[in-house]
């Protein structure tokens, strides 16, 4: 399910659908240990997995979904995901692909956008962030839109032969 577009407010910077067309840059980017190692994934992707990923986060209705477009190019995906109906709380989900943008403030605008989503389209009451401890920018990311730290998970995740511990913050309304 899809989002409907947002505009930030650094200039030329858009969430909108994540389009098809988008599949194969998105598969080149996994691919790539210097992009894929803060999301768990540590073998390549091919067109075809990206392709069948993509169908399946489409049927969700429970996950709302945009492509981030920084300059009309394509540079990652944001997501509010599981949007809990009767508990009403969300877990925010991005990633920025393209290195050279990262460091630029593009990761806080899009994460104030997507609170500012939850809250007041989606009527959130709690927003949770999660990043690995070692993954200081997206750390940056929440601090910036006032989310808390509720704690660290250690070994959380294995990635390339180490283990990684977890942030984990929220956000009430």
């Amino acid at each position: 399910m899809f989002g409907k577009p947002i505009t930030c407010n650094v200039e030329g910077l858009k969430l909108d659908r994540f389009f098809k067309k988008d599949i194969p840059t998105m598969a080149e980017w996994i691919s790539r240990p210097d992009v894929n190692r803060w999301i768990y994934i540590d073998h390549a992707f091919s067109e075809e997995i990206e392709e069948e990923w993509y169908n399946e986060v489409t049927k969700k209705e429970l996950k709302y979904m945009w492509g981030i477009y920084y300059k009309d190019k394509f540079i990652g995906v944001a997501s509010l995901i599981y949007l809990d109906p009767i508990k009403r709380n969300t877990e925010i989900g991005l990633i920025i692909c393209d290195k050279d943008l990262h460091g630029k403030g593009i990761g806080t605008e899009v994460v104030r956008v997507l609170t500012d989503y939850a809250f007041n389209e989606l009527n959130a009451e709690c927003i949770y962030y999660m990043a690995s401890v070692e993954n200081q920018g997206s750390i940056k990311c929440a601090v910036k839109n006032d989310f808390i730290k509720c704690g660290e998970i250690p070994h959380a995740f294995y990635h390339y032969g180490k283990y990684y511990s977890m942030w984990f913050g929220y956000r009430l309304k």
